[in-house]
């Protein structure tokens, strides 16, 4: 359940969570490695035990040091909150957890103990960035008041105060009001609900109108247990830490985004506007938007930030909403109200009149009009009686709408079938999620049944199909243009008219299923929908019956042409509504990148690689890509590389490669990968990269290829550099030495034992980045080297303030000084450092013994793809100004930009006849953004130069004949 904004993941990571409860099975895989083999798993950042034995009147006298759980309920809410496995995730994954352990070995508890682990969090709230503290227990007494007793009042408000957000089990008498600490004015009271599909009350659960703050699901939770394993637990103890997990998810994205902790109130406050209880109906109103919904949680905190400046103002139709109550078997064309210049059409649902099987089946499309007619497959007779259904008519784009939802707006023309393979189409727009897709075929180049069926639906694009009747299911046919149309799913207003757009999740069969779309609509809205997944493989399509402003009923259609059997299995049915009819406007999204960016690189991360060859599967099909996946995680002690077998253009396969003296098993490990296009790019925030390949038999011991750069940089670059083929199996990797500005020298190295023998030919990538830090597309990227310092010890990297999210970590060795076979180790990997070692193989001895070398590394934060825009390097732009008798101003610079195109491309304006008495430079900026000193290429003559951080300063001016001017003076003017 963590947010993704932009494709970032938010989970939880820079926080912790305190778990007051029985403990902790301290080494259990759900809370992270053991890479310290210290027996506590690595996320287990702190841990007490306040209440080891019955309490004997001192509550100092029962404590020791091992929070060991041996109950089970305190291991249980932990991983709630913030399980890592990626088959029983948490909330929080990536928030560390903190254990205090306040129930004794009899499995009681008093408020002395609890005080105690209080004042421990309120003194040590700041050092572990303690985001909130989970109480899954209580008094078993029933509140209908907020409620203060006990000695604990004091401590909870303390903590409310430092924005430190206690979270409470409201209780489990099923009565109505809530236990203690939920009813103290300073926990957030959590009651639990079934699911958040059907969101009725769980029958156990005490709730409150006035005191319960939020709903989340305890019913039937599997989690961590106290020996290593899983199992299922009931109670508003397990819905105390779906909340106490979302917090630090909010948390995280509010010191992000705002700069700034979230209070207690806004946390309440935002809590409150999630889902509607759908259950118990008498309570519907008690608790309107108080079930948790994180999307709901980080939205909210995202409207909070500052509001981006308004775009120029635009408006054009783009768009026609209507609907038709009288289609059947004939043809019928409507005429619109708009003349588009390339439109596509959505026809769809179609109304339940008639139970036999049929489609809406478009036949022509123009400008300002569309025919179409109910379709039938060819065991029915062909005539059907009216049916009701809605239309879109869309130009063909990526648009922002009124309220500045964006949509995307497509076609393909394919001979694609659910049975001959799917078409895959990839976004434009950089969608954060998963959107909701409509598709419909547009042409009729084939008369017999036909319609769409879509497939693995991701924030970066999806599958689509053509699917005959199921007559003809494994039959080809030919080519057809599908429409498509992608909105992020969410309610809006299109100029004035609300929408919803959604998905039913994986529930909808051919039976009747209801869609609740709240208060969105006071009109009866238009409805499209599509079966968005393909669960069921029989051809099939969609119905409603019973459209209101408030609900619809929809179900999959089978068709019975190859027989009578009509049942479907679950599917998820993706869908958009919206109300009123008619014309409605947009304007053209230009993306706030570079107008030039294309997709040229993905960045990710693999958790699970072994000695087991595995896939992965791009989001981006590319075109000439390379691969980058190290530095590699050290859980197995045993030497190891990354080796990559197989590189395509939507996919790569690599596995670990251990030295031939081993016996070739590893267990898993983790690494970065980063596929690139090759070519020389400049990022978003204006870096320069050069990515490129060399093909060679050079080792350490018979020769070096070097490899000069096409880019000019000013310093030395980081370069990461790794082979690409599998021409020869046996253990190989690459090293680098004598890296320059201007190149760089790299070699194939074997294992130890192999190092003096030759090699075949394997193909290297490299890749080569300015040092310093920078934003790629939103994300933080630190470049950098250790210094000759590294060796076979643990050294630690420090990434200062660089990163608010864990970032993903590459590496090289980058020198030979040592010339034994060497690689690169990493662990405790963080937002702040990361521990990195030099790794001798054992082929030849035992001895791994390593000198120091430097390390180059790029960290970067996120995964997902991202942009850039082709450079190409032009020389000796100069622009040359010659000065009159009269005043003469020469303009450098702009409002919008200095006098240079790109950073490194040498552009500069020459300036003769300059008169210090009267003339003027005009540039760019302030004074301070610029420095004076001699021409590079003039003895008699100053040049101008614009200060670029973490770069040589760039030549933009010479001024001849002169050597005193200041910028200071009046013969510069800064706009």
């Amino acid at each position: 359940m963590v947010f993704s904004k932009n494709g970032q993941v938010i989970d939880g990571s820079g926080q912790s969570i305190v778990i007051l409860d029985t403990g902790i099975d301290l080494d259990h895989p759900f809370f992270g490695p053991d890479q310290n083999n210290d027996g506590i798993s690595d996320r287990i950042a702190a841990q007490s035990d306040f209440a080891s034995k019955p309490y004997n009147g001192n509550p100092e006298n029962n404590d020791d040091d091992d929070a060991s759980d041996t109950n089970g309920h305190g291991s249980h809410v932990a991983s709630i909150a913030a399980s890592s496995d990626p088959n029983y995730p948490g909330i929080a994954p990536g928030a560390d957890i903190i254990v205090l352990k306040i129930f004794d070995s009899n499995n009681s508890g008093n408020f002395l103990d609890i005080e105690q682990a209080l004042q421990w969090v309120l003194a040590n709230y700041q050092e572990y960035n303690i985001a909130s503290v989970n109480m899954s227990l209580s008094t078993g007494g029933n509140h209908v008041n907020p409620t203060n007793f006990g000695i604990i009042g004091d401590e909870l408000q303390q903590l409310a105060a430092a924005n430190v957000i206690p979270v409470s089990a409201a209780g489990n008498t099923g009565k109505f009001g809530v236990s203690y600490p939920a009813a103290n004015p300073y926990s957030l009271a959590v009651s639990s609900i079934d699911d958040y599909t059907n969101r009725k009350i769980s029958s156990f659960s005490q709730h409150h109108p006035d005191l319960t703050d939020v709903f989340a699901d305890g019913q039937g939770i599997r989690a961590a247990n106290q020996n290593g394993g899983t199992t299922v637990k009931s109670g508003t103890s397990m819905a105390a830490p779906v909340v106490s997990g979302a917090i630090a998810v909010a948390q995280q994205l509010a010191e992000q985004e705002l700069g700034r902790r979230l209070t207690f109130d806004e946390i309440k406050t935002l809590l409150a506007q999630g889902d509607d209880l759908l259950a118990p109906t008498k309570y519907e109103d008690d608790y309107q938007g108080k079930v948790l919904n994180i999307d709901n949680l980080g939205n909210a905190i995202l409207a909070m930030a500052p509001s981006k400046p308004p775009q120029p103002p635009f408006s054009g139709v783009i768009a026609q909403v209507g609907r038709i109550s009288d289609l059947n078997h004939n043809n019928q064309t409507i005429l619109l109200d708009h003349t588009f210049t390339d439109p596509v059409i959505f026809a769809h649902t179609l109304s339940f009149n008639n139970g036999d099987p049929s489609i809406p089946r478009i036949t022509d499309i123009q400008g300002g009009e569309f025919s179409l007619k109910l379709q039938e497959p060819e065991n029915l007779d062909g005539t059907h009686i009216n049916e009701s259904l809605s239309f879109l008519a869309l130009e063909k784009g990526i648009w922002e709408l009124s309220d500045g939802t964006i949509i995307e707006v497509g076609t393909t023309t394919t001979d694609a079938t659910t049975k001959s393979g799917w078409e895959s189409i990839t976004f434009n727009h950089d969608f954060a999620n998963a959107p909701i897709v409509l598709t419909q075929v547009q042409t009729y180049n084939d008369p017999s049944f036909v319609r769409t069926r879509q497939n693995n639906i991701s924030k970066n694009g999806f599958e689509v199909a053509l699917e005959e009747q199921e007559l003809n299911l494994n039959n080809t046919r030919g080519s057809e243009t599908i429409a498509w149309m992608a909105i992020s799913s969410g309610t809006g207003e299109w100029d004035g008219n609300a929408f919803m757009a959604g998905n039913t999740g994986d529930q909808v069969t051919d039976n009747w299923h209801t869609i609740d779309f709240g208060n969105t609509f006071n009109n009866l809205p238009q409805l499209f929908g599509n079966i968005a997944s393909y669960d069921g493989p029989d051809s099939a399509g969609l119905r409603y019956q019973n459209l209101s402003n408030d609900t619809v009923e929809i179900k999959i259609e089978e068709d019975t042409s190859l027989d009578d059997e009509t049942v479907h299995t679950t599917e998820n049915i993706g869908f958009l509504a919206i109300e009123g009819t008619g014309t409605l406007t947009g304007e053209t999204y230009i993306s706030e990148n570079h107008p030039n960016d294309q997709m040229i690189a993905q960045v990710g991360r693999i958790s699970d690689l072994n000695h087991n060859n595995q896939t992965i599967v791009l989001d981006h099909t590319f075109t000439d890509p390379v691969i980058f996946a190290h530095t590699l995680s050290f859980n197995n002690g045993d030497p190891s590389i990354p080796r990559i077998t197989d590189i395509q253009g939507g996919e790569f396969s690599l596995k670990l490669q251990e030295p031939e003296n081993l016996d070739g098993t590893h267990i898993n490990e983790s690494l970065s990968f980063l596929a690139l296009e090759k070519g020389i790019w400049e990022l978003s925030d204006g870096t320069i990269i050069e990515v490129g390949t060399t093909t060679t038999d050079a080792t350490t011991k018979s020769g070096w290829e070097s490899i000069t750069f096409n880019h000019d940089f000013a310093n030395a670059p980081i370069v990461l550099t790794q082979v690409q083929t599998y021409n020869d199996p046996s253990f190989v990797r690459t090293r680098q030495n004598n890296i320059s500005k201007n190149g760089f020298e790299v070699a194939l190295e074997e294992q130890e034992l192999n190092l003096n023998n030759t090699r075949g030919s394997e193909t290297i990538a490299w890749m080569a980045i300015s040092s310093g830090t920078g934003e790629w597309d939103g994300n933080a990227f630190m470049a950098g080297n250790t210094g000759d310092q590294v060796t076979d010890n643990w050294h630690t990297i420090d990434f200062g303030n660089t990163f608010n999210n864990l970032p993903q970590l590459f590496g090289n060795i980058a020198s030979y000084d040592g010339p034994d076979s060497a690689g690169l180790r990493y662990q405790n990997l963080s937002n702040d450092t990361v521990e990195i070692k030099i790794e001798e193989d054992t082929s030849l001895d035992d001895e791994t013994v390593h000198t120091t070398e430097n390390i180059g590394f790029l960290a970067i934060e996120g995964t997902g793809t991202l942009t850039g825009a082709s450079f190409s390097p032009l020389t000796a732009l100069i622009d040359n100004n010659i000065g009159t008798g009269d005043a003469e101003a020469f303009t450098l610079g702009d409002k919008s930009e200095a006098f240079y195109d790109n950073y490194g491309q040498q552009d500069y304006a020459e300036i003769f006849d300059f008169d210090t008495a009267q003339d003027v430079i005009q540039l760019h900026g302030i004074a301070s953004d610029y420095s004076l000193r001699a021409s590079p290429f003039s003895g008699n003559a100053q040049g101008i130069f614009l200060r670029v951080p973490g770069m040589e300063d760039e030549l933009i001016g010479i001024v001849h004949n002169t050597s005193t001017l200041d910028l200071n003076s009046n013969n510069f003017v800064f706009v």
